[in-house]
């Protein structure tokens, strides 16, 4: 095969075929309308009948050597406009046998009607070149069919092996050879697959390509708009509903797919009829044909997993859907460091969360009782989208609010039973207000159901960058709360004082070691140790503490002083009473104590 030439695939352009090396022999010449030398050949077609136009169907490129034309201008004429009405690809004209030169009334009509007309200067077996193009042709259509079916096969396995949303677009970035985006129809970016640096590059401009990629597959959509930029004016956008790639004489995609320049290949995503986001290619490198086939089997797999993955399934019932797992996935690179600097901006701009002249504040909310993560979720999620109309808030859409001169919000789930939020704060409003109003909303709407839960705040941010500290400062506070809430709607670091510090130590071996030396003979002894939680955390104060335990106050004294014995302290001596607190309070953090 011509290195020159694409590699096959079910389509040839007029220029794929000129470009083979046969025809470089027959000194071919474009003599009219060499612009439009791009339009798809369907088939080649050999025919001396003036009137052969009437067994075209479009698409055809027709050779002829203009026999029964000689002469006769105006059949000349009449017949290159036959070849417009049956939107032939092009007519090849081979000199010698009857015309010497270029007929200048068919130069003409070619160039009125839009033809792309080539001559061929030395003698041309038209056999040949048939045997050629269409050997390429039907070599073409069946590679399709198997690359159909290696997509649709490899990418049905993925579905019934229950791989998560990342794995199969890593999948179909390695089809496609481009960057790979899922957006919803709030442009929302829900997920990414391909080489990092070119992400990038599409992410930072989000805003503008997100409109261009809806325009493209808006309903009546026929070519380039004006200010869609020069390229894509100047290419041209092809729309096509679903390609009968397979052959198989039914098309049967999830819906139509928009191809333009620089291969773009942008799909409908659709579930039970209704389209609910766009899926894109950039940067395709193949030819049109096969990016259409590739985004209509990405999109069917994709319509797949999200009907398998957006049903309820957790254990507080709700469905984890894509939205979900988007936010999900962001805030945990947030939240863990894993992302660079650099990446951070675009990618939480391209998911919606305002980020120009805004303070950034975590917070995490915990609920006090198993089982209750599901409605503080949700609540959560209504009070981000705050449904009052007079606030600007727009319908839920995966847990962030859009309202350009208020906060705005990121929430997902984090751990097994932690909902967490990325406040967007506009600068010129007070953080501390802003968050605990947030926090009075969500308290309001989890009374309403019976659920009770803490929040826990971070420090505020003017930089992505050092959210990831607050992030840890928020689920330490809220963490810390849990055992001793919080006088207010939210907890921050200077409310948990001791018990917050004792605990985001919890984990260090010096910290365990303290408590093995300070209340060991008690850690077998559950009944005692409860004895001196509650008379430490009353105050010192006995009638309480045997109030607590229903029994009188001498059973007291008599268990206290079991305690003394058993420690060898005194619980009257200030210092050894103050380090027994601190024991208890990291015994009861390492033991997860109110959670």
């Amino acid at each position: 095969m011509d290195p020159e030439v694409p590699p096959a695939t079910a389509r040839l352009t007029v220029r794929d075929v000129l470009r083979l090396e046969l025809v470089a022999q027959w000194d071919a010449e474009v003599v009219a309308c060499p612009e439009r030398l791009e339009r798809p050949v369907r088939w080649l077609h050999v025919a001396e009948a003036p009137d052969v136009a009437v067994m075209l169907t479009g698409g055809e490129m027709v050779l002829t050597t203009g026999l029964l034309l000689a002469g006769d201008e105006r059949a000349q004429v009449e017949y290159v406009e036959s070849m417009r009405r049956a939107d032939a690809a092009a007519v090849v004209l081979g000199l010698g046998r009857a015309f010497r030169t270029t007929p200048e009334a068919m130069r003409r009509t070619a160039e009125r009607c839009g033809v792309p007309l080539i001559v061929l200067h030395r003698p041309a077996p038209f056999a040949r070149l048939t045997e050629e193009v269409h050997a390429r042709l039907v070599h073409g259509r069946f590679a399709a069919l198997d690359l159909s079916e290696r997509m649709r096969s490899s990418l049905t396995a993925l579905n019934l092996s229950g791989v998560p949303l990342q794995r199969l677009l890593d999948e179909i970035a390695g089809y496609s050879g481009g960057p790979v985006v899922v957006a919803n129809l709030a442009h929302r970016v829900l997920a990414t697959a391909g080489e990092r640096g070119a992400l990038d590059d599409l992410l930072r401009d989000w805003e503008r390509i997100s409109r261009q990629v809806a325009g493209l597959l808006a309903p009546g959509r026929t070519g380039a708009r004006a200010d869609d930029g020069p390229r894509q004016a100047r290419a041209g956008w092809e729309t096509h509903g679903p390609p009968d790639s397979d052959g198989d004489g039914d098309n049967d995609g999830d819906g139509p797919v928009t191809v333009g320049p620089d291969g773009w290949v942008v799909a409908r995503l659709e579930a039970r009829g209704r389209q609910w986001g766009q899926l894109a290619l950039f940067g395709h490198p193949g030819p049109a044909d096969a990016g259409r086939l590739l985004a209509q089997r990405a999109a069917e797999a994709l319509a797949v997993h999200r009907l398998l993955t957006d049903r309820p399934g957790a254990a507080d019932g709700r469905a984890h859907c894509w939205e979900d797992q988007a936010a999900e996935a962001l805030l945990t690179e947030l939240a863990s460091g894993t992302a660079r600097p650099e990446q951070l901006l675009p990618r939480v701009r391209a998911a919606g969360l305002p980020v120009d002249r805004r303070r950034f504040v975590p917070v995490v909310f915990r609920p006090r009782r198993a089982g209750e993560s599901g409605a503080v979720r949700e609540s959560v999620e209504r009070a981000l989208a705050n449904d009052r109309p007079e606030a600007g808030g727009r319908p839920r859409t995966g847990g962030r609010r859009t309202t350009p001169e208020g906060p705005a919000g990121l929430a997902a789930r984090i751990g097994p039973d932690a909902t967490a939020v990325l406040l967007s704060i506009p600068c010129g409003r007070d953080v501390d207000s802003e968050v605990s109003r947030f926090a009075e909303r969500v308290h309001e709407r989890l009374g309403a159901l019976g659920v009770e839960a803490t929040a826990g705040a971070g420090f505020s941010c003017p930089v992505l960058d050092e959210v990831r500290r607050s992030f840890l400062e928020a689920v330490h506070v809220a963490d810390a709360a849990l055992a001793a809430p919080p006088t207010g709607p939210v907890a921050r670091l200077r409310d948990v004082r001791l018990r917050g510090l004792v605990r985001l130590l919890r984990d260090e071996p010096e910290l365990q070691a303290f408590i093995e030396r300070e209340l060991g003979p008690l850690l077998g002894r559950p009944e005692l140790l409860d004895v001196l939680r509650s008379y430490l955390r009353t105050g010192c104060n006995k009638s309480l503490a045997a109030q607590e335990h229903h029994i009188s106050r001498p059973a007291l004294y008599r268990r206290l002083r079991t305690i003394e014995v058993l420690l060898g302290t005194e619980l009257a001596d200030l210092e050894q009473f103050t380090s027994l607190y601190v024991a208890l309070l990291a015994h009861d953090a390492q033991r997860g104590a109110g959670s």
